[in-house]
């Protein structure tokens, strides 16, 4: 049997306005800075497709349904124009946004696709047992960042194949929905199935935690049901678009699934196969501005003022504004009309310069928990450069330096104090026997990142010194 696709051939439109919706697994766009004669007339959107090659890629098979191939194309748009138009791409079949961006995307500046569904894709799910009309997967999350956390998450994917899941072990979704079920195409084809048992039927799912005493990994199962054409046991896809994040938590930016095998947890020298195996790799990012759900203000001795993140107000007392509004007239400081909005911050953070001495000087850092539930086996982190060499000890917390990461120092609970539920704080040293020439009163006393259960935290733009405020820039 001969594939029927000639090569050579070119494909042309003109048209007034233009959405281009790309059912190809793969194309090459090509700039012509030349006058095509074909072009010639069109007074709109100049599009010219041309296929100008292709080859059997490997493994080569005598079944040629089966046969993979790769072809070269090239596709030429022009705007022949007078309306200035901005380019947009709103969907492409066989192919996914790298970075996990949804559809529409621009295009002005050449987005990076990834192919979907293909061999070499990534995800965090297993599939151990495999049915025609459903599988079983294992989701592991770990976590191998020293300033991270799992506790409390919550996890969102896309299910792009009409997939839904029956039921869960270890988790739990956010909904128990199962109208888009009844209502869509899976009621269609599962015409016997009691939907009322169904856990979740949301394109966009949420499982949560249902336990999680261990913060470096966590593991749940789901059972999936998949829709036609997907009815082999072999037509596994796994959802994109995944996000991870929790109540105080770090930000994570996750990419696309890529397949992969796992070694044998044993930890001998072999290979664990399942029916598909996928991972997706989660890094932290800063939050975006004013997203931020831990707050740092900074104080001194030297200085009368508290200095708040820039953008929020921080005073650390139950009724804050009504406390701060006090404060400033115990100080005779004017209190302006028109008062700072107050903070989302579920957490904040006061670093307070306590002392200066000839040998050394200390720090008070207190945390205050505002949010309406206990935060268990918290910690915090600090990096201050200048200061960090002569880290002596935290009296009433655990405290240690982490090599692994530039000028940091980490801080928790001690036993039987390891909960947040509403105010602590410690005391800490530190000498100046390795840090000559650090000047306490000119502010080099104060952290340049703040972490709270592994989220970086708002600080102010502004650091208290004994004449002004002094800016300070952060990297």
């Amino acid at each position: 049997m001969k594939v029927p696709w000639r090569g050579g051939g070119t494909f042309v439109a003109c048209m007034a306005l233009l959405v281009v919706s790309f059912l190809l697994l793969a194309a090459t766009a090509a700039q012509d800075d030349g006058f095509r004669e074909d072009q010639d007339g069109c007074n709109g959107i100049f599009l010219s497709y041309t296929f100008n090659s292709r080859e059997k890629e490997l493994p080569r098979v005598k079944n040629s349904t089966a046969q993979a191939w790769a072809f070269m194309s090239e596709l030429f748009i022009l705007n022949a124009g007078e309306t200035e138009l901005k380019e947009i791409l709103v969907s492409a079949d066989g192919a996914v946004v790298a970075g996990g961006s949804d559809f529409p995307v621009p295009v002005g500046n050449g987005p990076l696709f990834i192919g979907y569904p293909q061999a070499d894709l990534k995800t965090s799910i297993q599939s151990d047992l495999a049915y025609s009309g459903s599988y079983l997967a294992q989701v592991t999350i770990d976590n191998i960042n020293p300033l991270g956390r799992l506790d409390s998450w919550n996890l969102t994917w896309e299910w792009m194949r009409g997939e839904f899941i029956e039921s869960m072990r270890g988790a739990y979704t956010r909904n128990k929905d199962y109208s888009e079920c009844i209502y869509g195409a899976q009621g269609q084809h599962y015409k016997d199935l009691d939907f009322s048992q169904i856990m979740n039927c949301e394109k966009k799912p949420e499982p949560l935690a249902l336990a999680c005493h261990n913060k470096a990994r966590s593991i749940f199962q789901l059972n999936v049901y998949k829709m036609p054409p997907d009815m082999n046991r072999t037509a596994i896809n796994p959802p994109q678009h995944w996000q991870i994040d929790g109540i105080i938590n770090p930000h994570y930016k996750c990419g696309q699934p890529i397949r992969v095998e796992f070694p044998d947890p044993s930890g001998l020298q072999a290979t664990s196969y399942a029916v598909a195996s996928w991972q997706v790799v989660c890094n932290i990012t800063r939050p975006k501005p004013k997203q931020s759900k831990c707050c740092v203000s900074f104080s001194a001795f030297y200085n009368d003022s508290v200095v708040p993140p820039s953008e929020a107000l921080l005073v650390p007392f139950d009724n804050r504004t009504d406390k701060a509004k006090a404060w400033g007239k115990l100080k005779n400081f004017k209190v302006p009309r028109t008062l700072p909005c107050p903070d989302n911050c579920g957490v904040s953070i006061n670093w307070h310069v306590n002392s200066d001495y000839k040998s050394g000087w200390t720090a008070r850092i207190t945390l205050f928990n505002w949010e309406e539930i206990n935060f268990e086996d918290w910690f915090a982190a600090i990096q201050i450069n200048k200061a960090y060499p002569g880290y002596e000890n935290v009296y009433s917390f655990n405290g240690t330096k982490l090599p692994q990461i530039n000028n940091t120092i980490f801080m928790q609970g001690l036993k039987g104090l390891n909960y947040l539920m509403g105010v602590q704080q410690s005391v800490i040293s530190f000498s100046k026997k390795h840090t000559h020439g650090i000047n306490i009163l000119e502010g080099d006393g104060f952290p340049t990142k703040v972490y709270f259960n592994g989220e970086e935290c708002a600080i102010p733009v502004q650091i208290p010194t004994a004449g002004v405020y002094r800016g300070r820039r952060y990297t």
